[in-house]
């Protein structure tokens, strides 16, 4: 077994005693106070439990990255930022032995004192590798900073994101849109298979580039960074208002049919320009979808002429009631493949 599949097997078997395990430690911690003449100092340093067991500990000041250095602690050289976000930034990096260009993602400096982000991290570089599929970004490497952040490194993409291109297109032609998602589907369909949920599917995270042969519009899925384990237990509402399903807004345990909704979304957005639920706000966006279904996808003015086919296959994977959707990602392919021959 690979620790994902532990994962779900210890989650699917063991639910009420994974449960408990808070109440049981603040059980021990009450029954575990000591004198200060018992015990030496401890340090101040807070210790608390992350998905995979880190504790937290002190860190030094962030080490400031310059581009054309070496990172600290680290084979790679800077060569340029490709992107920051919430919890991280992302840079090209070139290995100083091997000369291979990389992308190194690295641990925001604050997140790497908390157990629990720590733990998110590692599960998302783990995931990526673990699944090793054509289209999915492969991570081929881990490891620690000097400064105590924590990074991984994967294959360089080089090309647009599904976002950038819509900025500049505003909509993409059916016959160009139906065979990148049919590619979507097969990437999530493997991550499904080792019980992996993105839970944050969108432009933004699907990559266009050119494959070795010369084909264009290869897709790579990227940013699993919210990632979950289909056997979790209800959480927190986690993911992008637009691509949410309803049952994502409310924390409900993680399905495969979140990340089918999401696709929906996207392709809606992708064929039409707009998305079912332009809501801003997440209060904006799932009173809009708690409203009604979204306006059919042929009605639209930038749709006029689309073939109902196309609109079904769409629909369907908008549902409101998860189990109303298509059942799995090779199931949303097969319908995107029936509606390309119609």
């Amino acid at each position: 077994y690979g620790s994902s599949d532990l994962s779900w097997l210890l989650a699917e078997r063991c639910a009420d005693e994974v449960s408990h395990l808070a109440e049981l430690t603040a059980t021990v911690t009450r029954g575990a106070k000591r004198s200060s003449h018992d015990r030496p100092p401890v340090s101040t340093t807070t210790m608390t439990y992350g998905r995979a067991g880190e504790i937290d500990r002190p860190m030094v000041e962030p080490v400031k990255l310059e581009i054309g250095d070496r990172i600290p602690g680290t084979r790679y050289r800077l060569v340029r930022k490709l992107g920051s976000g919430g919890s991280a930034e992302v840079f090209c990096a070139q290995h100083i032995d091997l000369e291979r260009q990389v992308a190194i993602k690295i641990l925001d400096h604050e997140l790497a004192r908390q157990s629990g982000a720590i733990a998110q991290f590692r599960m998302e570089a783990r995931a990526c590798s673990r699944i090793g599929h054509p289209n999915i970004v492969d991570v081929i490497d881990f490891g620690e900073l000097d400064d105590g952040r924590f990074f991984f490194a994967m294959e360089l993409v080089e090309g647009d994101s599904l976002a950038e291109i819509l900025a500049a297109e505003r909509r993409l032609p059916v016959e160009r849109a139906l065979p990148i998602f049919r590619q979507a589907a097969k990437a999530l369909g493997a991550a499904h298979e080792h019980h992996i949920i993105h839970r944050d599917m969108k432009p933004e995270n699907i990559m266009l580039t050119k494959s070795k042969d010369g084909r264009e519009d290869l897709v790579k899925v990227l940013d699993f960074g919210v990632m979950a384990f289909a056997s979790d237990t209800a959480a927190e509402c986690v993911g992008t208002p637009g691509y949410m399903a309803p049952e994502q807004i409310e924390g409900a345990m993680p399905t495969p049919q979140m990340d089918i909704y999401a696709l929906g979304a996207t392709l809606y957005e992708t064929i039409s320009g707009t998305l079912p639920y332009p809501g801003e706000t997440l209060t904006e966006y799932a009173a809009q979808q708690a409203a009604g279904p979204a306006i059919a996808l042929g009605s639209l003015p930038s749709t006029k002429g689309l073939h109902s086919a196309i609109e079904r296959v769409v629909h369907r994977a908008l549902e409101r009631a998860a189990d109303a959707r298509q059942l799995s990602c090779a199931d949303l392919e097969a319908d995107l493949v029936v509606a390309q021959r119609e």
